[in-house]
């Protein structure tokens, strides 16, 4: 019984292309027949074997569905979509096509093959990812390998000044938000991802100063690097920033390049990328990397000393029972340790507020915080040294977190007299040393010295950590903490 039009179709991507069967291809194509597709002679049944194997080379877990089909006569049309995992890079690709063929004793006698090869080669790395836009503009593939979605600010400022033509094809095609600015910021043109964004016609935000989309609140730091960009000596900046967008609040990485000149005058590239899940997921990962270290804090500070008032309670309802004359003795010592619970817990509650988040500079909350750590058993100096200001941020954060941590250490478990913090900041850089004259320790020292908590601050940006001790020869503390390029703000 011959095989209807459909059947032969499903079975030939079936068994050829999803099984690797090539003796099938003998099976289901009729010996007169000639197929068309990627190269523009006909091809014969051994023609398309070496084909296919070229294929299967660069695909594996072929996979082909057939989404509609059309018979008739002895004609057959259909569409379909090719899915399959590149062998290089592992990416899951995903190729339309379509198939045209006429059959005879059913099997295929001419068939003509369209897939979208072009998708294949883009999907699987081998070209561009613009590669039909740099073509439809009469350009060069091979300037730029990759969209402006992808592209980092020096990519687009090379393919803006070697290949302007190329450059406003890309901005147009672009799946990135872009806006074109003039000298005074207003909105000369923006691409249909932009105004979608915003939920408006690309007309609507024409004119509009940019700014006027920002967050009330992060316009005036952004106005400052805008400024500094249009006049020299600055040429480009990313800032994360919060913009207004369809009546919500979102926060976005804003890159910002320029100015070239064009022929309608000079103008600035913005573009938006949306980083709100992003920039929630580090905030929710801090927020859980402060808890632990305050459970930590918790635990020194007030449980192991709360177990032992416990013990000392019971302690003395057993002598209390038996008129022992040395209950006065654990009583007083019991009510030293809840005097000490207290003050460490005041302690706590003051160190749970920092300075540096409330907008106060690095260096004046150092001296502040050696200042409050002081007193008649232990002497505190710190001094700070920069090249430029301490931008706000979770370096400057971290690093009060740090010293904080240290002098604290030093004064509970160190037992120090003299205590010097010595923090300096140059070349996008934060280091610090925190030393002092205790007893020191080997190792590590206590678990519970707060160690890993300083050590995990430094890891979550990126920078580093050392202590050195050795007993009765004191502690040093080294840390180092980048910091963003200017512009950049993780805070």
């Amino acid at each position: 019984m011959e095989r209807a039009p459909t059947d032969l179709v499903r079975e030939w991507f079936r068994r050829v292309w999803e099984q690797g069967d090539l003796d099938a291809i003998r099976e289901l194509m009729h010996p007169e027949n000639l197929s068309l597709g990627l190269v523009s002679d006909p091809i014969g049944l051994e023609s398309f074997k070496a084909v296919f194997r070229a294929f299967e080379r660069l695909l594996n877990q072929i996979e082909v569905v057939v989404e509609e089909t059309l018979e008739h006569s002895d004609f057959i049309a259909g569409r379909y979509v090719l899915y399959g995992t590149h062998r290089g890079s592992g990416k899951r690709v995903s190729i339309p096509g379509s198939l045209f063929a006429r059959v005879k004793d059913g099997m295929f006698l001419e068939c003509t093959n369209y897939i979208d090869y072009l998708d294949v080669f883009v999907q699987t790395g081998a070209l561009p990812s613009d590669t039909l836009q740099r073509c439809l503009s009469e350009r060069h593939v091979g300037l730029y390998s990759g969209s402006l979605a992808d592209a980092t600010l020096s990519d687009m400022q090379r393919v803006w000044q070697s290949d302007p033509g190329h450059f406003f094809a890309l901005f147009e095609t672009s799946v990135a938000a872009l806006a074109l600015v003039d000298l005074e910021d207003r909105i000369q043109h923006v691409n249909r991802t932009f105004a979608f964004q915003f939920g408006v016609e690309e007309h609507q935000l024409v004119g509009t100063r940019f700014q006027q989309l920002l967050h009330p609140a992060d316009s005036p730091e952004e106005a400052k690097l805008f400024q500094l960009l249009r006049d020299g000596p600055m040429r480009q900046f990313q800032l994360e920033t919060r913009m207004m967008r369809r009546e919500a609040v979102a926060w976005v990485q804003l890159s910002t390049l320029g100015p070239e000149e064009t022929p309608a005058g000079p103008r600035i590239l913005r573009a938006v990328q949306d980083i709100t899940t992003r920039r929630l997921e580090k905030m929710v990962r801090f927020q859980e990397q402060e808890r632990r270290l305050l459970a930590t804090d918790l635990h020194d500070a007030l449980a192991q000393n709360l177990a032992l008032l416990v013990i000392q309670i019971q302690t003395a309802l057993a002598l209390q029972g038996r008129q022992d004359d040395r209950l006065p003795e654990v009583l007083q010592q019991a009510q030293s340790l809840g005097q000490r619970m207290s003050r460490d817990l005041a302690t706590m509650m003051n160190n749970l507020r920092s300075p540096v988040s409330e907008g106060v500079d690095l260096s004046a909350a150092l001296q502040e915080l050696s200042d409050d750590m002081s007193d008649d058993a232990c002497t505190v100096h710190s001094e700070f040294l920069a090249d430029q200001p301490v931008p706000p941020g979770l370096p400057s954060l971290f690093a009060y977190r740090i010293v904080q941590e240290a002098v604290q250490n030093a004064r509970r478990h160190g037992q120090a007299t003299q205590v010097r913090i010595g923090v300096v900041m140059s070349k996008g850089k934060v280091k610090g040393r925190v030393s002092d004259d205790g007893q020191g320790f080997l190792g590590e020292g206590r678990s519970g010295g707060g160690i890993a908590g300083m050590r995990e601050r430094c890891e979550l940006l990126g920078g580093g950590f050392s202590i050195e001790s050795e007993p009765g020869k004191g502690t040093s503390v080294h840390f180092e903490l980048p910091i963003p390029d200017r512009g950049e703000n993780l805070g």
